[in-house]
C-alpha cells in the first residue's frame, strides 16, 4: 500500500531512520535500500512516498520510498555541508554575492559590479579546471600570476571554489598567501567603493 510520511529521524552514517505517516499510526523504519540507486540521499524532514510492509519481526517497514519535493533544512544540514570537499568555500561565496545582492538593491552598488564579479568567477573556474588538466597531462600550465590577477580583478570567489573542490593550488602556503591578498586587495577597494557612493 502506497502511503505518504515525512522521515522524522535518520542516521545518514548507518543508512536508515524512521517515516511518519501522514495519516498518522505507528512510524514506519527505512533502509537506504528501499530508496532507488541514484537518488538524493535521504535526510530528516525529508517528504517521501513510501511502499509499507513488514519485517520477519511483524514490524512496519518501508519496501519501496521515494523522496519528494525540497528538504527543509535542519540544525546539522549546515555542518554537514560545510564537511563536503569545497562545502565551506561555497558557502562563502554564496555569502559574498548575497552582500553583493542587498548592496544592489540599496542602490550602493551598480548591477555592473555584481554581474562582473559573477562572469570573472566563472571565467576564473574555468581557468582553474584548464590548469588543474593540464597539471595531470604535463600540459602547457597558467602562470600562477594569471590566477592571481583574476583572483585581484573580482574572480577571487571562483578561485576559492575551484581550489578546493579540484584540490588545486590549495596546499602551496606561497600561492596561498599571495591569492589572500589579491582578496583583501579586492574587498579593500569594493569597499572603497561603496563609502564613495552612500557618502
Amino acid at each position: 500500500m502506497t502511503a505518504k510520511g515525512k522521515i522524522t529521524f535518520w542516521d545518514d552514517d548507518k543508512g536508515y531512520g524512521f517515516i511518519e505517516p501522514d495519516k498518522g499510526g505507528e512510524r514506519v523504519f527505512v533502509h537506504i535500500s528501499a530508496f532507488e540507486e541514484g537518488s538524493r540521499r535521504p535526510g530528516k524532514r525529508q517528504r517521501v512516498i513510501f511502499e509499507a510492509g513488514v519485517d520477519g519481526q511483524g514490524k512496519l517497514r518501508a519496501e519501496r520510498a521515494t523522496l519528494t519535493g525540497i528538504a527543509l533544512p535542519g540544525p546539522g544540514t549546515l555542518r554537514r555541508y560545510m564537511k563536503r570537499p569545497g562545502g565551506r568555500a561555497v558557502l562563502l561565496a554564496l555569502l559574498f554575492f548575497a552582500v553583493l545582492a542587498v548592496l544592489t538593491t540599496l542602490q550602493w552598488l551598480p548591477m555592473w559590479v555584481s554581474v562582473a564579479y559573477l562572469v570573472v568567477s566563472v571565467v576564473t573556474v574555468l581557468v582553474y579546471m584548464m590548469d588543474k588538466s593540464a597539471s595531470q597531462k604535463n600540459g602547457q600550465r597558467t602562470p600562477e600570476n594569471t590566477l592571481h590577477l583574476l583572483s585581484l580583478m573580482g574572480g577571487w570567489p571562483g578561485a576559492m571554489v575551484a581550489q578546493q573542490t579540484l584540490r588545486h593550488k590549495s596546499q602551496k602556503r606561497r600561492f596561498r598567501g599571495i591569492f589572500w591578498l589579491t582578496v583583501l586587495i579586492n574587498l579593500a577597494v569594493l569597499a572603497g567603493w561603496v563609502w564613495w557612493q552612500v557618502g
